[in-house]
């Protein structure tokens, strides 16, 4: 792949505003829920790195640090994330189509 071309992933990752009906709900669901599994999976790494041992933590720190990392979460989800959410829509889809 040539720097400046688009990569196979951008290829398959329709926006939620892209998809039609409940094809956008099950992308846009799917999003959501990779989302949460990042921000729950990435939130104990990120407080175990980001103490510094000695210091004493600010008071009302700890929330914004878990705000900072579900926004950081969620976009990821939504510019790709780790595939989570394409496996989940690409299967939710699919068992929406045997129907």
């Amino acid at each position: 792949m040539k720097i400046g071309e688009p990569s196979v992933h951008a290829s398959v990752r329709p926006s939620p505003a892209a998809a039609k009906g409940p094809d956008r709900k099950i992308l846009s669901a799917a999003r959501e829920f990779e989302g949460l599994l990042l921000a729950s999976v990435l939130g104990p790494l990120e407080r175990s790195f980001s103490a510094i041992s000695g210091d004493a933590q600010v008071p009302g720190s700890e929330a914004y640090q878990s705000l900072g990392m579900q926004a950081v979460a969620g976009a990821m989800a939504n510019h790709g994330g780790i595939g989570i959410a394409e496996m989940v829509a690409r299967s939710l889809l699919k068992s929406e189509s045997h129907r």
